[in-house]
């Protein structure tokens, strides 16, 4: 089955790490090589004596000789490898072994940090005791970013599947030159899809009853109409911004200060900080930081998610980070990759 990189909207994930090409590229690609090594039979170099047609030369060689059964296969020696090499593996079945290591790490719990938690174990706000008011609320501003489509509506589309490609850009970077900064954007992407499904789906209400998940802002309010297919899973939290948040939170360990380090609010000398519109962060932010904010809120724009939503996908995001950072591949890998930083 082919999987796309970067969403949990686009109802699947992957990475490129088998198809040879760039991760995050934007790429359709399979979870197994989609490489074909067809062998037919082709002619030999020569003709024998006394014959107009040249044999045929099959795979393995016919004059390939296994001289002893007892022994190891021709061309093979005993310096044969003895385990699969790291490297080999795919970014994304690699990020699927990580998931075992993930779902057994503990880390400090930021609010009360002599208790720990697991990955199921994140406070996400409960979106059924939300109000009417804010419901509403958050309805009106989807209503007033639907203006914006047409400027988001590429960018938007590119985002479905090919996340990796923007935070690739934002330095020179590509699996061949950083391949376990490549390993880390996998994990962090599919981990991400992980998590966000895993609250999506197991809700239950006050009553203890299960509840699949909160309903899409244009099932609340269909003139939103948004202009492509509505994923086929819960609205809360977004998915985007848990995997776009937890991409740039993990690779803030890695990647050099031109791209983690704060940026001030006021970057532009000739506007006073009091004439900044109040929808700017509050706290300096670096540029990992805006591009998980602008993918997220691109969501927001094509109607397909609450701004609760966002915010919610940035807790569990924030929260998984911390049990990431505790699995000794991922601990690994950024040893690794800094060293592809330096």
């Amino acid at each position: 089955m082919a999987r796309s990189i970067g969403t949990t909207d686009s109802g699947d994930s992957g990475d490129s790490g088998d198809s040879g090409g760039s991760a995050g590229s934007g790429g359709s690609i399979a979870l197994s090589s989609p490489v074909i090594r067809p062998i037919g039979v082709s002619p030999v170099l020569w003709q024998n004596q006394g014959e107009d047609f040249f044999r045929a030369n099959k795979w393995p060689p016919a004059d390939l000789v296994w001289a002893n059964p007892g022994q190891p296969p021709p061309p093979w020696t005993n310096a044969a490898p003895s385990q699969f090499p790291a490297r080999g593996w795919s970014p994304y079945f690699l990020s699927v072994a990580v998931a075992g290591e993930f779902v057994q790490a503990s880390a400090a719990d930021p609010t009360n940090p002599l208790n720990n938690f697991q990955w199921n174990q994140i406070p996400i706000a409960d979106w059924q005791t939300f109000t009417a008011t804010q419901i509403q609320a958050e309805l009106y501003e989807l209503y007033q970013l639907i203006d914006y489509r047409p400027g988001v509506m590429t960018e938007a589309l590119a985002e479905m599947n090919g996340i990796q490609a923007y935070w690739q850009g934002l330095l020179m970077c590509e699996p061949r030159s950083h391949p376990a900064t490549n390993d880390l954007m996998s994990i962090a992407i599919h981990i991400g899809e992980f998590q966000a499904m895993h609250y999506k789906y197991n809700w239950t209400n006050a009553a203890g009853n299960k509840v699949f998940g909160r309903p899409r802002a244009s099932q609340l309010s269909p003139a939103l109409m948004p202009p492509i297919a509505v994923p086929g899973h819960a609205s809360y939290p977004s998915g985007h911004s848990t995997q776009t948040h937890l991409l740039s939170g993990l690779l803030s360990k890695v990647m050099p200060a031109a791209v983690t380090a704060p940026l001030p609010i006021n970057a532009n000398p000739q506007i006073k900080p009091a004439a900044l519109p109040p929808i700017l962060p509050v706290q300096p932010s670096s540029l990992l930081d805006r591009l998980a904010e602008r993918v997220s809120r691109n969501r927001e724009v094509l109607g397909l998610h609450y701004p609760s939503d966002t915010r919610a996908g940035k807790i569990v995001a924030d929260w998984s980070l911390l049990l990431l950072l505790q699995c000794p591949t991922v601990a690994s890998l950024i040893t690794e990759a800094t060293q592809e930083w330096a």
